[in-house]
């Protein structure tokens, strides 16, 4: 999970995007939720303080959602909304 989490952190930021090629949406939904259960359970330390995180998912599937990139995004936003408003460190798909 370090390794991981050290190869994403340069592209990581309130908001990032993941591409997963030839996954439809239910697969993609599970390891989305295998994720959000690994960082959850995952203690971070920095500074000699260890502390946890979470996180908050929100997943669209193309061309279901739609085929053009901006429409696509849009519906993952609204899905990760839905997430946060859920009370948040959830998955929510589009």
């Amino acid at each position: 999970m370090d390794s991981f989490l050290r190869r994403l952190r340069p592209e990581l930021s309130r908001t990032s995007v993941l591409t997963l090629a030839m996954t439809d949406l239910d697969d993609a939904a599970l390891l989305a939720e295998q994720l959000r259960t690994m960082v959850s359970e995952h203690r971070f330390e920095h500074d000699g303080n260890e502390f946890s995180v979470t996180i908050s998912q929100g997943l669209a599937e193309c061309p279901v959602n739609d085929r053009t990139a901006e429409k696509l995004i849009s519906a993952a936003d609204r899905a990760l909304y839905a997430a946060k408003a859920a009370g948040r460190n959830c998955v929510r798909t589009a």
